[in-house]
């Protein structure tokens, strides 16, 4: 066939190749925008628009947090008309409320860039849309001058979650992980309501301030009906409520959970006094509690807890049958992000020590984070309640209490049986001193944002299906509901 006779038709237009090929980096920048007050939100939406000779224009949005999350969301628009372009831009500001302000690039640049620095800090990654969104940034190189930014706050990463992040799990897992609990903060809306009383809908006398297990029918159908999309993030007890009283009691094998468990658990004794560790001298008790002290604070700087290593290792040698030793080199090393060391020492300690519910529970803490949750039961016997995993004993520690339930409902969350994972969460609640729920607070705040969202599901139906409220109204005025469902 002769050259001329050859097809000439062009491939069609592909986003992902020119963006490959590092074209739109080469554009000239059309204009920049952030978020008015940006630095002391801490959080904005980040524009930046390229303009292709022919006056078309590629451009990129991000979803920047500073205070520990990093690039939340980002997308791109590839060789766009300017009308589709600025047409864009006033819908995006609309459909958001958004007030944004001109900027320069760099400042654009040290935003995206630093926010994820930031959060790589803490084992946070971008998600995937960023990878193509980034490319019409020009590389992070030195070229680009460095602005100091605000990150997190004082001193600490600080989560900040709204409803309907599909993230917000895996950000507080990566801050479970590598900071460590107590060692970031937590926000979410109604923390900021609590700040602005003045702004409040219902004002002082509040009816939804009342709690929520004593509201008659017609209250709890008013809340219902006037709730708005996200709102529930401020009720997160009336969430909680909703959740056992409409999903975990009508269930029957959740039921029958909770029954068996709060029988078994009316034969312990939970309290928050210390529990004497077998036969320890003073001298014992004095070194363990300023050990304890190093590791837990947040303040101990690593050159601190390299020094805690040294002494734990020659207390372990002076007291070779204490295991609390060995339980504090454990988390030690877990400090330091020596995440294979620190699990071998545990496997270590079981084996030394298999009474040993700390080294226990710790262990299979470790499996769980490995999201091997078969292996997690199986150190505990395969046990589902603490006096069956534990016959010999019938005394605990809150923070024992805690620790073992808190592993039931990672395991159950692995198994993705969230009815389960509620029907645990509960028994904690009516067991355990409020006080103490601090030792897990990453845990139990994604349990609310579970919660929350489970009531959010529960509320759409009702808001749209009449019969379905009605349903939900009977089942949250009922004192003492049995199942309604098969086990």
């Amino acid at each position: 066939m002769s050259k001329k006779n050859r097809s000439t038709s062009q491939k069609p237009f592909s986003e992902k190749s020119y963006l490959k090929s590092g074209q739109a980096r080469k554009l000239p920048v059309y204009e920049c925008f952030v978020m008015k007050d940006w630095e002391e939100l801490q959080k904005t939406h980040v524009v930046v628009a390229r303009q292709h000779k022919g006056g078309h224009i590629t451009v990129a949005l991000f979803l920047v947090d500073l205070l520990c999350a990093g690039v939340k969301d980002a997308y791109q628009y590839v060789n766009i008309t300017k009308e589709e372009y600025h047409g864009m831009l006033e819908k995006f500001q609309e459909m958001d409320d958004l007030e944004l302000e001109s900027c320069d690039y760099v400042l654009a640049h040290n935003i995206v860039y630093g926010a994820l620095d930031y959060a790589a800090e803490f084992g946070i990654d971008p998600p995937s849309e960023f990878g193509l969104a980034s490319l019409v940034l020009n590389e992070d190189t030195e070229d680009i001058p460095l602005i100091e930014l605000p990150l997190g706050m004082d001193g600490k990463p600080c989560l900040d979650i709204f409803p309907g992040d599909p993230r917000k799990s895996y950000y507080l897992k990566q801050l479970e992980k590598n900071v460590g609990p107590g060692n970031f903060e937590i926000m979410t809306p109604s923390m900021l309501d609590d700040e602005e009383d003045d702004d409040q809908e219902y004002g002082e006398e509040d009816l939804w301030e009342e709690d929520c297990t004593e509201w008659t029918r017609q209250e709890w159908d008013d809340f219902i009906t006037g709730l708005e999309y996200g709102e529930l993030m401020a009720y997160v007890e009336e969430a909680n409520y909703m959740v056992r009283k409409c999903m975990v009691e009508p269930n029957a094998a959740s039921f029958k959970l909770i029954s068996s468990i709060q029988a078994a658990n009316e034969q312990l004794k939970i309290t928050s006094e210390p529990i004497e560790i077998g036969d320890l001298s003073d001298e014992e008790y004095e070194v363990i509690e300023k050990i304890h002290g190093i590791i837990i604070s947040p303040e101990s700087s690593t050159r601190e807890i390299k020094s805690a290593i040294k002494e734990i290792e020659q207390n372990m040698q002076r007291w070779p049958t204490n295991p609390v030793f060995h339980n504090y080199h454990h988390n030690a090393y877990k400090r330091l992000g020596k995440l294979e060391t620190a699990h071998e020492i545990l496997r270590n300690t079981i084996h030394k020590f298999p009474d040993y519910l700390f080294g226990k529970m710790a262990y299979a803490d470790s499996l769980l984070d490995q999201q091997k949750p078969a292996e997690a039961l199986k150190v505990l016997g395969g046990h589902l309640d603490l006096q069956s995993a534990f016959p010999e004993r019938d005394e605990f520690h809150t923070s024992e209490f805690i620790g073992f339930y808190t592993i039931i409902c990672r395991y159950y969350m692995l198994k993705e049986d969230l009815v389960s994972v509620f029907a645990y969460k509960y028994v904690m609640d009516e067991f355990a001193v409020p006080g103490m729920l601090g030792i897990n607070e990453a845990l139990f705040l994604q349990l609310d944002l579970e919660a929350i969202n489970e009531a959010q599901r529960l509320v759409d139906e009702a808001q749209q299906d009449k019969q379905k409220k009605e349903e939900m109204l009977d089942l949250l005025v009922t004192k003492v509901n049995g199942p309604t469902q098969p086990a």
